[in-house]
C-alpha cells in the first residue's frame, strides 16, 4: 500500500490533470475503511463519479464536448470531497489529533490548536476574524495566522483561506501583509 503522503500527491496529480476517476479510486479505498463514518462520502463519491461518466461517455459518443464549467466544477467537488474525506483519515488513524477548544489568550494554546485541528469551527474563524481586526491582539493573529496556513497545506478549507483573505484588510499592517503572504 502506497504512503498517505503519495496517495495525496497521486491525487492532487490526477486532479490537476482532470482525471477525476483517477482520483476517486483513492478516495474511495478512504471511504471503505473509515466504513460507517464515511457513509455520506461513499454517496458523494458515487454521485461524482456517475456526473464524471456521464459527461466522459457524452464525449466519447460524440454528442458533446465536456464543458471547461462542467470539469471545473466537477474537480472542485472532488476536491473539497478529498479535502472532508482525507480530515476523516488523518482524525482515524490517529495522524491529527481530535481538537476541542483553545484557550485565546495562550499563545501556545492557540498556535496549537490552528495548525492541529481539522475541524475549525465557525466560531474559530470569528474568533480569529476579530483577532485579525482587534490591534490589541495583532502577536496572536500573526500567530494563529501562521498556524492557520499550516493547517490549509495539510487539509484545505475554503472558508480559513476565506480568512485569510479577510485579513488582508486588517488595520494592522503587518497582519495584513502576514496574511497576504499566507
Amino acid at each position: 500500500m502506497q504512503p498517505l503522503e503519495e496517495q495525496i500527491s497521486t491525487i492532487e496529480r490526477a486532479l490537476g490533470e482532470r482525471m477525476i476517476h483517477h482520483a476517486l479510486v483513492i478516495v474511495r479505498s478512504w471511504v471503505l475503511e473509515l466504513g460507517s463514518i464515511s457513509e455520506y462520502d461513499e454517496k458523494k463519491s458515487q454521485e461524482i463519479e456517475k456526473k464524471y461518466t456521464q459527461l466522459f461517455d457524452d464525449w466519447l459518443v460524440g454528442n458533446q464536448t465536456p464543458g471547461e464549467d462542467d470539469l471545473d466544477s466537477l474537480t472542485r467537488e472532488t476536491y473539497n470531497l478529498v479535502d472532508t474525506v482525507y480530515a476523516q483519515l488523518r482524525l482515524f488513524r490517529g495522524l491529527s489529533p481530535h481538537m476541542h477548544g483553545f484557550n485565546g489568550d495562550n499563545p501556545q494554546s492557540v498556535v496549537h490548536y490552528f495548525a492541529s485541528c481539522l475541524e475549525l469551527s465557525l466560531t474559530d474563524y470569528e474568533w480569529l476574524s476579530n483577532a485579525l481586526k482587534d490591534p490589541e491582539r495583532a502577536t496572536i493573529a500573526l500567530m494563529a495566522v501562521a498556524a492557520l496556513t499550516q493547517n490549509l497545506r495539510t487539509v484545505f478549507s475554503e472558508i480559513g483561506m476565506l480568512t485569510l483573505i479577510e485579513g488582508i484588510q486588517s488595520p494592522n499592517e503587518v497582519v495584513a501583509e502576514q496574511c497576504l503572504a499566507n
